[in-house]
């Protein structure tokens, strides 16, 4: 066996066990599930579907101010309540307490903002 067979027999079987070890990782994200540090263990996450009227609010969760604007899908969240702003200038604010299930899409799709002063 030559030097370049090594070589690529090395870089295989490297390939292989990198692929294995990511595998577990690589499917639990796709079915929906993430390692909550402090838990130390997997657990099935949730989905905040938001849309409003007129679009390109800001959405605040748990008081943090995210970085994108409506519309959107809020992933990976763990079960449980989350406190949500939505605010545009110019318009009233919308907030709601919404109880994400694991497995779960919470739709709020009929989001009306209305204006401050029509």
């Amino acid at each position: 066996m030559s030097f370049e067979q090594k070589i690529r027999a090395v870089l295989f079987y490297l390939s292989v066990a990198i692929f294995f070890s990511g595998l577990p990782y690589i499917l639990s994200f796709a079915l929906g599930y993430k390692f909550d540090l402090h838990a130390l263990k997997f657990t099935k996450t949730g989905i905040i579907a938001l849309e409003t009227q007129p679009q390109g609010a800001n959405i605040y969760i748990n008081g943090k101010l995210l970085d994108e604007k409506t519309p959107l899908a809020i992933r990976e969240l763990l079960p449980g309540s989350y406190n949500i702003s939505i605010e545009l200038p110019k318009y009233y604010a919308w907030q709601g307490e919404i109880k994400v299930d694991a497995g779960k899409v919470e739709r709020l799709d009929k989001v009306i903002l209305f204006p401050l002063r029509p």
